[in-house]
């Protein structure tokens, strides 16, 4: 048992110093500082998670879609390409939106759409 022992710490010795030796290697490496190209206009919180939905005829009429998760004035922003705010399709006045994901092609009544799909935490609910 105590030779299993020291075995468990040597290795953990020598994991440490090869840490060690990698840090130093990462701390000390040049680095590129990477700038925005397009940077979106501010939700009124904090928007996250996004999802991209992808204009089937036309790639520049592409959407992103983010969760701006407040409390109790939430909202899911949606973003042309170039960071604009698409009022028309934005939702606000959700409680705790989070997490939305696109479906492409969803049956309904007959037709495919595509659609996005989001919980609202603060009403325990999942919206389309």
């Amino acid at each position: 048992m105590k030779y299993i022992f020291l075995l468990f710490l040597l290795a953990c010795f020598t994991c440490a110093q090869n840490i060690n030796k990698t840090l130093n290697t990462i701390e000390n490496a040049p680095y590129a500082v990477i700038q925005p190209v397009i940077i979106t206009q501010p939700s009124l919180n904090d928007t996250d998670d996004p999802a991209i939905w992808i204009n089937p005829h036309d790639s520049s009429k592409s959407l992103v879609l983010g969760t701006d998760k407040g409390n109790t004035n939430g909202g899911i922003y949606v973003y042309d390409l170039n960071g604009k705010i698409d009022s028309s399709r934005t939702v606000l006045h959700l409680l705790r939106p989070n997490n939305i994901d696109v479906e492409y092609g969803f049956n309904y009544d007959g037709k495919k759409t595509d659609i996005a799909v989001f919980t609202e935490r603060g009403r325990n609910m999942i919206r389309v």
